[in-house]
């Protein structure tokens, strides 16, 4: 099954290699991931998609997401 997560984080590469190391670190199944700028100039908006599967969930990939401090916002899209 596939989940679909959005956060807003701080702008810049650096905080997508910290997003993308944790979600690799912990094995999760990526299949899309997007980032976008906004209209503020200090924030993108990322858009990741995973594959759920039993052991590894999408309020997994959440929590682990929340613990990185670039991140302002993070939610469960469907």
């Amino acid at each position: 099954m596939q989940k679909t997560i959005k956060a807003q984080l701080k702008n810049g590469l650096d905080s997508l290699v910290r997003v993308t190391n944790i979600l690799r670190k912990k094995e999760f199944n990526i299949k899309d991931i997007s980032m976008t700028s906004t209209s503020n100039r200090c924030c993108s908006d990322l858009i990741i998609t995973i594959y759920e599967n039993e052991g590894l969930g999408v309020k997994q990939v959440i929590n682990q997401m929340e613990k990185i401090i670039d991140i302002y916002e993070i939610r469960e899209v469907n």
